[in-house]
């Protein structure tokens, strides 16, 4: 099945003719599946009917790292539009996984985490997944050589992180 995307209408043409389709129900469905945790929806919606993972500032990966939904994590992980500006914001992906305890999740974002020195285990901590922060806390330890290549001093997150 092919489709031409412009900003009004979705055509999905396949043998018996053209479908339009409005792409606020796209982004519904998509918004649905991400909540639900159907990564192959997620994936269906994305790369067959075009609908921008990234659309409202990366809202879709912050909510499904939120819920815990890994497997649709890995599928939005997968678009370099979601990868170019994730860890931008003072909340990120990895900050909702860790801070309602969804080690799986947060095991792949760190996997993808660039930023070191924007970790914020605080909300980890506040909410009692102790073995999460310990996780993150050895993940950045590992990494230690790489992040003071990068910064003159160490920032708070990483201060706060030699404190546990």
């Amino acid at each position: 099945m092919d489709h031409k995307i412009d900003e009004n209408t979705i055509l999905l043409f396949d043998e018996i003719g053209a479908t339009t389709i409005d792409p606020d129900s796209l982004l519904e469905q998509f918004d649905r599946a991400v909540s639900e945790n159907d990564f192959l929806n997620v994936s269906k919606l994305i790369k067959d009917l075009g609908v921008d993972p990234s659309n409202n500032g990366n809202s879709s990966i912050e909510w499904a790292s939120y819920l815990g939904n890994t497997e649709v994590v890995r599928v939005l992980l997968e678009d370099p539009r979601v990868c170019k500006n994730i860890y931008n914001r003072d909340i990120d992906p990895l900050h909702c996984a860790a801070s309602q305890g969804h080690i799986e999740t947060v095991i792949l974002l760190l996997k993808h985490h660039r930023n070191y020195e924007l970790i914020n285990i605080s909300p980890t901590m506040a909410n009692g997944h102790i073995e999460i922060a310990h996780l993150i806390k050895q993940y950045v330890e590992s990494r230690i050589d790489e992040i003071n290549q990068k910064n003159k001093w160490p920032s708070p997150s990483i201060q706060l992180l030699t404190q546990i």
